[in-house]
């Protein structure tokens, strides 16, 4: 019941599971794997058959816990015992106890993480305790779901142990030898100082390098934290100082000799790997590999279309919880409803977004299909095109009414099948709303600003589309409009009271009534607005968090007056007619006005989607309150970690493991947080500067502040670089004091990209890894005109040894 781990393989999977069966072949083909043994399926089979018709009752009666103690309690054989204490005593010093499931690390399922492991155990005794809890792991209440949804019998899953002498890393990680996403050719490297818990817990965001051939690209992380391993087994999580954090934790030598062995490893198994390696003294080993599962592949002439529809949802979507995925498919809908008009078939079954048993959602490429362009696009063109001043007849006074009628909802007098209800309600009508903005109104409005370029370009006056937007009185600029009135009319004893580290909202409300009546009147018309717009059930609203909206406004007060004027759109339009045929010159004035028109909508349409998520956030809590009354979890706003599925079966009164699932997801919600992010590909490096969109023209240089959300808006100074994920139109008031503006995400028609240009600051968007790879404090010059960034003179690769 006991193997070496030298003498074990493939050929061993049923006997010892996938990691101690790949450990084995990795030491077979003699790469470098820390000695070690394996306690085989048939010692978990000799301990659990006793048990199995105690184990039945429990599991009918869902009492799961009490199932892992009967295991991690279980007396073992005396032989059995004797095994394991004896081969513990053969490794030097602490070791890794982990499981190795027989249906684990299979290409065809992804039981890994599932079961526990367990680091720096030492001596005979705490090794078998550990053996016993990891067995134990086998029956958590997120093991058994997998298995029921998956089609797996409880008894057909046994689970072996490999326990292994630990590495005392300097610095550790991961490595496939393929994107995990696209499936594309290439190492991709992670890595963090310490233990590799590190990395593969997520508690940090890894340095990233990049190995095609022999050039290295590299992309800095922001390693706060380490894991070291004690002599005495025990591991410490420290504070990495600054120097650590801006240091790579490995040197070019070691990235080029980590990519080697991931080669060798995949030469071995004839297919794309998923390897865990540590380094220790110079000496990099291998501490685990198994096939990359579940690689979206997108391929063909379509996979820019493909990059861009990927690139759009992780903008808009930044590391969305589970309940936040109802938006997310709203909104892919939509999508996909727009694409189909002009031809282009975005297939569903590729499955763009996946969602796993922790709340971790990742997002692919969707596999795009050209199959009727030529005809689509004089579809569109012949297409009767939507006036864009109806949108709000149509559509946004119905939305607006049920807005209204939603505040006013006594929600805690519905039954949960009436709360449910109401909420699909609101999903539904949200689903409307974005088909309508995407399909009747956005999509005529992207083709006729694709014709106003080709009049201008014709012409040759050297603007765009984007810059005839000036001097609209569209949504954003009315909410800065009155937001700047509301900061110059206050008075000097508010304005001491806004510039309080703390915000008291009493003392504030109290210090000028009159004044504070204005500030009830803003918020009664824009007060749904929130720093994550299309992630409405994990936001709030400025009416639900008056210190954070009260700290907007101070940074409004700190902030210039007005955006800087611009040129008047009609004296683009009358340069440029001039130099048309007069035809094409009223074409060009038609197309400018209604595409004026179109950004007033777009704007208006977004302050109504707000409401919408105003409104389901709402119910969304009282669902909330309703858990914490009975005693399933500790906050109403817990609630977003359950899917609309599963808070919606909840309330109809099925069984769901709501405590499970909340604690499950809520510890594993640093791994959702970096596995989306690093979904984003490093951009690309010229000459030491990062490249991307170039958004608005202009050069600056300024201190780096990195702001992760609304929290971190008092920290920006005047002059600085806002480095951020993406903007929403919550972020505007930032935009007057910024110099510049680096965004990981977005392009020309973004939120970023449109207020950057009404302020006149250069901004660079679409640098994806910019938060990471950028420090709080470094000098940055940002060239909004070429799409470049230079950070302190460093250059982005990392070429050269530490």
């Amino acid at each position: 019941m006991i193997v070496d781990l030298a003498r074990l393989g493939v050929r061993d999977l049923a006997l010892v599971g996938g990691k101690a069966a790949n450990l084995g072949e990795l030491m077979a083909a003699r790469l470098p794997v820390p000695g070690g043994f394996c306690v085989t399926v048939d010692a978990y089979r000799a301990v659990v058959a006793p048990l199995w018709p105690r184990i039945e009752e429990l599991l009918a009666e869902s009492r799961h816990a009490e199932i892992r103690e009967l295991i991690a309690t279980a007396t073992l054989p005396e032989e059995l015992a004797s095994q394991i204490g004896k081969a513990a005593d053969r490794l030097d010093g602490p070791v890794a106890v982990r499981s190795s499931a027989t249906a684990e690390d299979l290409p065809e399922a992804s039981f890994a993480g599932q079961q526990d492991t367990f680091l720096g155990v030492v001596g005979a005794t705490a090794v078998t305790e550990a053996v016993r809890r990891c067995w134990a792991s086998l029956w958590t209440d997120r093991a058994i779901a997998y298995r029921s949804e998956r089609g797996y019998a409880h008894r057909d899953v046994a689970l072996a142990v490999v326990v292994q002498t630990m590495v005392a890393a300097q610095s550790a990680g991961v490595a496939f030898t393929a994107d995990p996403v696209t499936g594309k050719a290439g190492i991709t490297i992670e890595s963090a100082w310490g233990l590799g818990e590190s990395v593969v817990s997520g508690a940090v965001t890894p340095d990233s390098f990049t190995v095609r051939r022999r050039r290295v690209e590299a992309r800095l992380g922001d390693k706060r934290t380490r894991i070291d391993l004690a002599s005495d087994g025990t591991t410490h999580t420290v504070a990495v100082g600054a120097a650590g954090r801006t240091r790579y934790s490995l040197t070019r030598a070691e990235v080029v000799g980590i990519a080697r062995l991931a080669r060798r490893v995949e030469a071995h198994y004839g297919r794309p790997m998923d390897i865990e390696w540590a380094v220790a003294d110079g000496r990099a080993w291998l501490l685990q590999a198994r096939p990359i599962t579940a690689i979206v592949q997108a391929e063909g002439r379509a996979w820019w279309l493909s990059r861009f529809v990927r690139t759009d949802i992780v903008e808009h979507f930044p590391a969305p919880y589970p309940l936040d995925l109802a938006m997310v498919e709203v909104a892919y809908r939509a999508l996909r409803m727009a694409f189909s008009m002009a031809g282009i078939r975005i297939r569903p079954e590729c499955g763009l977004m996946t969602l796993d048993d922790d709340g971790v959602a990742r997002v692919g490429y969707p596999r795009v299909t050209v199959w009727g362009v030529p005809a689509g696009i004089v579809r569109v063109l012949r297409t009767t095109w939507t006036d864009p001043r109806g949108w709000e007849p149509a559509h946004g006074a119905q939305v607006r009414r049920l807005a209204r009628e939603m505040a006013t909802l006594e929600v805690s007098g519905l039954s949960g099948k009436e709360l449910h209800a109401t909420l699909l309600e609101v999903r539904d009508r949200a689903g409307r709303l974005v088909g309508a903005r995407f399909t009747e109104y956005l999509s005529f409005h992207l083709v006729r600003g694709g014709l106003i370029d080709a009049l201008l370009r014709l012409a040759r006056v050297k603007t765009t589309q984007f810059d005839l937007l000036g001097g609209l009185d569209y949504a954003t600029a009315i909410i800065g409009r009155r937001l700047r009135g509301l900061a110059v009319s206050a008075p000097p004893a508010v304005l001491e009271l806004l510039s309080s580290e703390v915000i008291d909202v009493d003392a504030v409300r109290a210090a000028d009534p009159a004044w504070w009546g204005e500030v009830e009147a803003f918020l009664a018309d824009y007060g749904a607005r929130t720093p994550k717009m299309y992630l409405p059930f994990s936001t709030v609203g400025w009416r639900e968090d008056l210190p954070g909206f009260l700290g907007t406004l101070a940074v409004v007060a700190r902030g210039d007056a007005e955006p800087v004027p611009s040129t008047p759109h009609d004296q683009i339009v009358a340069r440029a007619s001039a130099r048309l045929p007069r035809r094409l010159g009223q074409l060009l004035a038609r197309l400018v006005d209604d595409y004026r028109a179109g950004h007033v909508m777009r704007e208006a349409s977004v302050v109504e989607l707000e409401e919408l998520g105003a409104a389901g956030r709402r119910l969304a809590r009282e669902a909330g309150r309703r858990m914490v009354e009975a005693g399933l979890c500790s906050d109403a706003g817990d609630v977003k970690y359950l899917s609309l599925d599963e808070l919606g079966r909840w309330l109809e009164g099925d069984p769901v493991d709501v405590v499970g699932i909340v604690e499950r997801r809520r510890e594993a919600r640093p791994k959702a947080e970096a596995a989306w992010h690093e979904t984003q590909e490093a951009s690309p490096a010229t000459d030491g500067a990062w490249t991307g969109v170039a958004a608005s023209p202009g050069r600056a240089t300024g201190e780096a502040r990195i702001i992760a959300d609304a929290s971190g808006f008092a920290r920006l100074q005047r002059g600085d670089v806002l480095v951020c994920r993406a903007t929403d139109p919550a972020w505007t008031p930032l935009f007057a004091l910024a110099g510049a503006v680096v965004a990981e995400t977005g392009g020309r028609l973004s939120h970023a990209a449109i207020v950057a240009r009404e302020y006149r600051i250069p901004a660079v968007l679409g640098v994806a890894g910019a938060t990471g790879r950028i420090v709080d404090g470094q000098r940055v010059t940002v060239d909004g005109s070429r799409g470049m960034v230079e950070v302190d003179g460093e250059a982005s690769t990392a070429g050269a040894d530490r």
